[in-house]
């Protein structure tokens, strides 16, 4: 095999972060992006929260037309896209602003190729499949945690097949992010601590991700951990465990709100260029049995990869314990890098997320057949820093039962 002997970076083409940001919206859609009419994607607890409403005002003062589809499923359906799409056909809608939190963001990018390009969804599929540049994104997350506005990526559920599926490319980078921490404020508990653990989680798997230099030659979007992506990386974890259990149990506190916010840019500019360790992929089959959270699933499996990964990535993870804040002087690597898990499982804690695989309802018979399902996506993606088969996956699922 040959291997990479570069890596790139790419976010959102443009950023605007800071309390109150999302009034600047209608600016951007007519003196920036000169568009005339665009579709609003959104979700019903942005609907609910007030958000859209107050947008939608803004919009018609500044006398912009627009279409509004606010009916994003969670974990969006392939059918709950079509509809999208449907609702926005023949209507002239040249742009798509996204307010929610990743599944809104992920539905409005595969929107925003099928509007341009047509086709079948399945089309698209996989990396690097979409033809040309989108109608533009503009991406208003209303949650701390998926870094969808600004990575490459959209997951979507195919029902038919009870799985994941992904469309990656770098023409879903949105045109604009705008992230405004005051959106997050309306945020459920549950939902704060689960996108927040997925920031972690993206953070710390960019961060012990495989080195670029180990990365298969011709690998796009993702290129391994390097020196550009680390230092965000580094960051978010700190973020992380100084403000994730404030943001949790204080939601109304704008510090927390604002840092995590931030983290979560952070840790999405990293991992969307990095691409992550197997602690992700290894979800989907998880969630096709419990249809847990993203973030709920990282939480039960994330210290489980890394535990696995020690061997490979000791002097990383001892440096994500310091980062966590853990007392790690006269300790020897080995002791400080399963200190850094035990921080994580701390958090966990903490933040009263699952932690075990039994609790989300998981029968102990149902593990080898989600490693079955996992490898497939493990031997395309070749990413984990330390090489995994079947008996390995096994025994990470079951630790982390």
């Amino acid at each position: 095999m040959e291997y990479q002997d570069y890596f790139g970076f790419a976010i959102a083409k443009e950023l605007i972060f800071g309390n109150g940001s999302i009034k600047y919206v209608p600016e951007i859609l007519k003196d920036k992006l000169k568009v005339k009419k665009p579709l609003i994607v959104a979700d019903p607890g942005v609907v609910k929260a007030g958000h859209v409403e107050g947008f939608v005002k803004n919009l018609e003062r500044e006398k912009i037309p627009f279409e509004l589809f606010d009916q994003v499923e969670p974990e969006p359906p392939i059918e709950n896209v079509l509809d999208c799409v449907e609702k926005a056909k023949g209507k002239g809608c040249d742009s798509i602003v996204a307010i929610g939190g990743g599944s809104a963001i992920d539905l409005a990018k595969v929107a925003s190729c099928l509007l341009k390009y047509g086709g079948d969804i399945r089309d698209y599929l996989g990396q690097e499949n979409i033809p040309g540049e989108t109608i533009p994104i503009v991406a208003v997350p209303s949650t701390a945690g998926t870094g969808s506005e600004v990575s490459a990526g959209a997951i979507l559920s195919d029902v038919k097949t009870n799985t994941k599926v992904g469309v990656r490319s770098n023409h879903f980078r949105p045109r604009f992010a705008v992230l405004d921490p005051e959106l997050t404020f309306s945020c459920p508990k549950s939902v704060t601590a689960s996108a927040g653990f997925d920031v972690l989680a993206h953070a710390v798997g960019s961060y012990t991700m495989a080195d670029h230099k180990c990365m298969p030659k011709g690998t796009v979007i993702f290129y391994g951990s390097n020196p550009f992506a680390d230092p965000l990386a580094t960051a978010a974890i700190e973020l992380v465990g100084q403000y994730l259990r404030t943001a949790v149990h204080e939601g109304h506190n704008r510090e927390a709100r604002e840092k995590m916010m931030l983290a979560s840019l952070l840790a999405g500019s990293a991992f969307s260029n990095t691409g992550v360790t197997m602690g992700h992929n290894i979800t989907y089959p998880v969630a096709g049995i419990t249809h847990a959270p993203h973030g709920v699933l990282l939480a039960v499996l994330l210290p489980a990869v890394l535990e696995f990964n020690i061997p490979v990535r000791m002097e990383r993870l001892a440096h994500v314990a310091a980062l966590l804040g853990e007392e790690v002087e006269g300790l020897s690597t080995a002791e400080a890098a399963t200190k850094g898990i035990g921080a994580i499982r701390r958090l966990i804690e903490d933040i009263q997320l699952p932690s075990t695989l039994s609790q989300l309802g998981v029968k102990k018979q149902d593990i080898p057949v989600m490693a079955e399902k996992a490898m497939p996506v493990l031997s395309a993606l070749p990413w984990n820093p330390r090489a995994t088969s079947l008996e390995d996956l096994i025994g990470v699922y079951n630790r982390a039962y």
